[in-house]
């Protein structure tokens, strides 16, 4: 492991009044050890100036080393392990001006990515929010404009969902699926009514996912509609199927019990039962429909489910069920169901303060 604490300043040459020497300083901070000693590794440092490029490779040996590089100027930006060639932790202090300057010049993603990972810490400043903006929407590759909204959403800004919303239009659907995460930061009409036609149009699944998820903590009755008209959309993996019956479970509208029923049948995958077991679970305690099936899934061919029948009803605290639940652990032969059983029936007394454990 390789930590390495730069620093740096600028003054004028001893030899040249109108040269500068930007003085690097590499210090290795891993502990010492009978295994492990100080590295020896060559480090390609490239500087920026208003005038172009100085590129220079040096031979680190030991604890601490310090290298003069003369430019023709105040450096602008300077890249530690150009093309990402060492395998290290490094620590490089940087200004603000110098982060969104690599924001919107470095050529290699890596560092415009590393860049826009570090601007949040400069707080709300309108100069980084700006930059950000900016490589959001126009940088060419689609992992840093994820990053540069990441960053936004960290920073946190109510004047900036126009940014958010521009960007679920983004010809990738990692830049678009980012997106939609972070609009549920954001209240409002215009914010329901996108992530509302992101989840039935998007074209990638996940992000229509992600749309809906996003959209039951912004308008739950809007996401209730949705859910229920994508619950019968065939999807790989039944993504569609399982994210509507996830919404349905969040929003616990009376209503979403009648939904979710029928995908408790065996005719559908493991991941759909399961998750429409766990509506009933959280909201069929007093449905008379609700109830009746989860007795029936009690007996289900399929531990899994069973397993997943056990914890739905176990948080019900119900009477009827506990005494079911009892008999059916004294039949039970699955590990997985027992374990389950085990844990909701027989928990482990609370630990008593200063009692030995």
């Amino acid at each position: 492991r390789l930590v390495s604490d730069w620093s740096s300043d600028v003054c004028s040459s001893d030899l040249d009044d109108s040269a500068h020497v930007l003085r690097l300083t590499v210090e290795q901070t891993q502990q010492i050890d009978s295994l492990t000693g100080y590295f020896r590794f060559p480090l390609v440092v490239e500087c920026t100036t208003g005038s172009g490029k100085t590129t220079r490779t040096f031979s680190i040996t030991g604890k601490e080393e310090t290298f003069p590089v003369k430019l023709d100027g105040p450096p602008l930006m300077v890249i530690a392990d150009k093309g990402y060639r060492l395998l290290e932790e490094m620590v490089f202090p940087k200004t603000e001006q110098e982060y969104i300057y690599q924001l919107t010049h470095a050529a290699d993603i890596v560092d415009r990515i590393t860049a826009a990972r570090s601007l949040p810490e400069y707080g709300n400043d309108p100069a980084v929010r700006d930059a950000l903006a900016g490589s959001a929407s126009s940088d060419p590759f689609w992992g840093v404009r994820a990053s540069a909204l990441t960053a936004l959403a960290e920073i946190g800004n109510d004047s900036t969902p126009d940014i958010f919303i521009r960007a679920t239009r983004d010809p990738r659907s990692f830049v678009r699926n980012t997106a939609a995460r972070h609009l549920s930061n954001f209240k409002g009409g215009q914010i329901a009514a996108r992530l509302d036609s992101m989840a039935r149009n998007d074209s990638s699944y996940l992000v229509s996912s992600t749309a809906l998820r996003e959209l039951s903590s912004v308008d739950t009755a809007r996401a209730f509609d949705v859910a229920r008209d994508l619950l019968s959309r065939d999807s790989y993996k039944s993504m569609l199927r399982i994210s509507s019956l996830s919404a349905l479970g969040v929003i616990r509208d009376p209503r979403g019990i009648g939904l979710a029923l029928p995908f408790t049948d065996r005719r559908y995958e493991e991941d759909v039962r399961r998750m429409a077991v766990s509506v009933l679970g959280r909201g069929g305690k007093d449905s008379a429909s609700a109830r009746g099936r989860v007795k029936v899934l009690l007996s289900d061919p399929d531990a899994g489910l069973r397993a997943a029948v056990v914890m739905a009803v176990l948080d019900w605290k119900d009477p009827e069920f506990d005494q079911l639940l009892r008999e059916m652990e004294s039949r039970e032969s699955s590990p997985e169901v027992l374990s389950v059983l085990k844990k909701g029936l027989h928990p482990l007394p609370e630990d008593t303060p200063g009692e030995e454990k």
